[in-house]
């Protein structure tokens, strides 16, 4: 990893985290791939070449609005989790000097009721 990630841009940074939490097997390919997909599109909505610390929180704000307006609550839920955990990992690595997420809270989302089970053969409607 680089020593200095003050001057790194977002897109490199996006890979980096990525590939540190594969490396440490918290995340499977398939979700390192989603976190770079996610934070790419972040940065790209921002500006691909910024770097993180001059990322005001109310830009960020602004991208979890359109994200809220362009998709599903659960998928606006996950997209800002995945953010959130990127700027937490960029604070602790000194590429960012203030979480811009602290104050931005996800939607709620409610469980979907779970499908009942029957044992096979027995009718789902018993009348007597």
């Amino acid at each position: 990893m680089t020593t200095d990630l003050t001057s790194t841009p977002i897109e490199r940074l996006a890979i980096e985290y990525a590939a540190e939490r594969f490396a440490r097997k918290e995340i499977s390919p398939k979700s390192a791939r989603l976190y770079r997909q996610c934070i790419g599109r972040f940065a790209a909505a921002v500006g691909p070449d910024r770097l993180l610390a001059s990322i005001e929180p109310d830009e960020v704000e602004k991208w979890v609005a359109r994200l809220a307006r362009r998709n599903r609550p659960k998928a606006s839920r996950d997209r800002i989790y995945i953010l959130r955990a990127f700027y937490r990992w960029a604070v602790l690595q000194g590429a960012a000097t203030e979480d811009a997420t602290a104050s931005i809270k996800a939607p709620w989302v409610a469980k979907s009721p779970r499908s009942r089970r029957y044992p096979r053969g027995a009718s789902r409607a018993v009348k007597p």
